[in-house]
């Protein structure tokens, strides 16, 4: 980016105009009998002082503009790129499945716990911190299900993460299909709510940063057992991923 100096130059100009008006001051027609150059000196000096003043409040704005910017900077190099997914598979989430991830971790919770190699679709919400942004602090997601299988119930979760690293995932177990089968299977979004902060919001006492999943927003579901079940409302489908 071109760097603007004419701030710069026309202070420079200003202070060698002010040199000059000081030392050759009969040159610019500026003393005579009447006006000594005692008296038009001790005016420039209170011309300069104004003129001090006027340059530090100037000074004063500049630097403060230049920290806003640099703080503004700072945000946006720092702000975490937060991505909720379904991941539906028979095997565990790890790295090498997902994209902009260099580390997964699993997680149980109180109302389902993971067993591993179990038959059937597992499925997991993976909070995934993509690489090029900073860390993520203080996450909570609510989040709510409609499943059938082949009876209809509710699924309701509410997950909190103290901090998510950049390039670093969650995959949350939520629940497991025994015999998916798209006859008899289901599963849809109610509502899915992800609030977020990171240092700088949280040292300025800004608001959360907040993304729901609904119909106009879905989230993406992934793995080898997508297509064994039938899936609704607020879920987009990667085929790429899909059993074949």
């Amino acid at each position: 980016m071109k760097r603007n100096n004419r701030p710069l130059a026309f202070s420079i100009f200003l202070f060698l105009i002010i040199l000059a008006l000081w030392f050759i001051p009969g040159f610019f027609h500026l003393i005579s009998d009447n006006y000594p150059i005692e008296q038009f000196r001790s005016d420039l000096k209170d011309l300069a002082g104004l003129f001090y003043i006027v340059v530090t409040l100037w000074l004063v704005l500049v630097t403060r503009k230049m920290a806003e910017t640099s703080v503004i900077t700072q945000k946006a190099l720092n702000r975490p790129e937060i991505v909720l997914e379904l991941f539906i598979s028979n095997e565990n989430p790890n790295q090498l499945k997902f994209s902009s991830i260099n580390n997964v971790e699993i997680r149980s919770t109180v109302d389902a716990k993971y067993i591993p190699e179990q038959e059937g679709a597992s499925v997991f919400l993976l909070i995934k911190n993509r690489y090029g942004g900073g860390k993520a602090i203080n996450i909570n997601i609510i989040s709510k299900f409609s499943a059938h299988n082949p009876d209809n119930f509710t699924i309701e979760r509410e997950f909190k993460i103290d901090f998510l690293a950049e390039g670093d995932a969650i995959a949350f177990y939520i629940y497991r299909y025994d015999k998916p089968s798209t006859d008899r299977c289901k599963l849809e979004i109610n509502r899915c709510e992800i609030e977020y902060s990171t240092p700088f919001t949280e040292a300025s006492n800004e608001p959360k940063m907040k993304t729901s999943y609904t119909n106009d927003n879905n989230m993406l579901a992934t793995g080898n057992h997508i297509g064994l079940i039938t899936l609704g409302d607020g879920i987009r489908i990667d085929y790429s991923s899909q059993v074949n």
